[in-house]
Formats: C-alpha cells, sequence, structure tokens
C-alpha cells in the first residue's frame, strides 16, 4: 500500500517513491522527517511497503528511487545505492531468549543454538553469515518472539526499540529475557540510488540543518513519548 507525504512541486524531481520495511513503525517515523526535508525542496514524497530484502532490490534496480532507512553499509552489496551521510537514528541490537543463558561471553555464543532472524534485515543476515548456525528466518518480529515462546527457537535477534513495542503490544505478561552484553549499536541513513545522486548535495544540506537545530531528535523524542504514555495507559488498564 501507499502512504503518500505531499508537497507543492518547485523542481524536478516532483516526487519520489521510496521503499520502506512493511509493519515498520520506526520507518514510518523516519519517513515523516525525510519527508520534512524533501518537501522544504519542493518534492513530495511516496512510501511503498515491501519485505525488507524485495525492497532493497527495487531501490537498487531503480524500480523505486530509494530506500527510507537502512544501515550504512548496504552499498557494498547494492552498488547502485547512495548514502545520504546524515544519520537519522541509531538503533541497538538486541537478543531474547527464554530458556537459555541471558548471560554470553559474546554474541558468536548464541549462534551454537537455534536463532529466528528477520529474512532480508540486513544487518541481522550479516550476522546469521558471520557465524553461521541453525537460523530460522521470519518476517515478523512478533513471528519471532512467537517462536521463541513456543520453544522453537532458542534466542532471537532484533532491535531494542521494535522488540519493546511488540512487547508492550503483544506479549504483556511473557518470560523473555533480554540478553547481555547486547550486539552493538547501528547507525541508519536514508539511501537514493544513483540516478539521483544530483539532488544529493540539497537533500544532504536540508537533513544536516535538522540534524543541527535539533529537528530530527525532536521527533524522535516525541515518538519516544507518545511510546510511554500508550504504555502507562495500557499499565493503568490492567491494574484496574
Amino acid at each position: 500500500f501507499f502512504i503518500s507525504f505531499y508537497s507543492a512541486s518547485k523542481e524536478p524531481p516532483s516526487e519520489l517513491t521510496l521503499g520502506y520495511v512493511e509493519d515498520s513503525e520506526l520507518q514510518l517515523t523516519a519517513a515523516s522527517i525525510i519527508a520534512t526535508a524533501y518537501r522544504r525542496l519542493g518534492i513530495a514524497i511516496q512510501l511503498q511497503s515491501y519485505p525488507s530484502k524485495r525492497s532493497l532490490h527495487l531501490s537498487n534496480r531503480g524500480v523505486l528511487d530509494g530506500e527510507v532507512l537502512r544501515v550504512d553499509h548496504i552499498s557494498n552489496d547494492f552498488e547502485n545505492l547512495i548514502k545520504i551521510d546524515v544519520p537519522i537514528y541509531q538503533f541497538s541490537g538486541v537478543a531474547y531468549t527464554v530458556n537459555r543463558s541471558a548471560t554470553v561471553d559474546n554474541i558468536a555464543s548464541i549462534f551454537n543454538y537455534r536463532v529466528a532472524i528477520m529474512r532480508g534485515i540486513f544487518w541481522q543476515e550479516e550476522l546469521a553469515e558471520q557465524f553461521n548456525g541453525q537460523i530460522t528466518r521470519v518476517d515478523s518480529t512478533k513471528r519471532q518472539f512467537k517462536l521463541l515462546e513456543m520453544g522453537r527457537v532458542d534466542y532471537i535477534i532484533t532491535g531494542r526499540a521494535t522488540a519493546e513495542k511488540i512487547l508492550n503490544n503483544s506479549f504483556v505478561n511473557n518470560q523473555f529475557v533480554e540478553v547481555v552484553p547486547g550486539i552493538k549499536k547501528y547507525a541508519l541513513f536514508h539511501f537514493l540510488n544513483a540516478k539521483h545522486q544530483h539532488i544529493l548535495p540539497l537533500i544532504t544540506n536540508e537533513l544536516r540543518d535538522m540534524q543541527q537545530t535539533g529537528e530530527i531528535e525532536r521527533v524522535w523524542n516525541s515518538r519516544k513519548s507518545n511510546v510511554r504514555n500508550r504504555n502507562l495507559q495500557k499499565t493503568n488498564y490492567y491494574a484496574m
């Protein structure tokens, strides 16, 4: 499906279509930041959701104009995607378990067990390739937790913010334990197909201005506040 951010067109391109990972509230928040920057350039943004890997391939081929939010080194494998060098978000990669140790020497340790990852999520696929092991690929974070709950995997890896949202919404009373230490922190960036490299300086400057004025940070802080308020309301409901 499509989500549109409209703006008055001032100069070509009048519109860009960006791919984002379906069912990702984080990416939709990032899209609102990116759309604001493009609107100031007179460019409208449309969003089209796909499974993660398919979206990357479509953007790399130029079917889509770019990606809303990706880890910084995807250009190593998708050479037609150019990073806009302003970090939009930083997230923590984490692991969860139920029936195994929640304290490990290093991330490699969990790959001695059954691990579920999100299909096509670049940083998770990299870890799976690096450490090998018994990997199960699924299409949603909620499904990862469901497999963990059913005992069909021993660990899952995901982003902390995404995990917290899923746990608060779908697994209120659960036995999931976050593994320590965490995996690592990843910076996320906006990417455009190389055919749009002529607008790279323009969008880079707009996003950098938003970063320097604190506008990007305020959007994320607002999102965190909204999540906390929803969680508080839910806690009060269960206490009734």
